[in-house]
């Protein structure tokens, strides 16, 4: 179900964002130069954000292999997967919701 939810959520911010850059690069503006700002800003910080999130996985299982643990390497590669694309997940639907909103380009 949040793979049918972010995949909308990238159609949806698609289909808003891409007028947008386009109205930018023709027409630019303070308000349209701010909002291609924020576009890269908060893909850099979900990047960054996901991989600190990946590399804490990764210590927490290395830590359970060092104590001893016994830890499935499938289930450990999902979990850090998932923490790599959790933020950008977040940020993709909070997108979507914030660009819904908006009145005009």
């Amino acid at each position: 179900m949040r793979e049918i939810e972010n995949a909308l959520a990238a159609v949806q911010v698609l289909s808003f964002r891409l007028p947008m850059l386009w109205a930018m690069a023709f027409s630019p503006s303070p308000e349209r130069r701010a909002e291609a700002v924020k576009m890269v800003a908060e893909k850099q910080m979900a990047m960054a954000e996901g991989l600190n999130a990946a590399a804490l996985s990764a210590l927490a299982t290395w830590m359970k292999l060092a104590s001893g643990a016994k830890v499935s390497a499938p289930a450990a590669t999902t979990r850090m997967i998932k923490a790599a694309t959790r933020p950008g997940e977040r940020r993709m639907r909070a997108n979507a919701r914030r660009l819904s909103r908006r009145k005009r380009i």
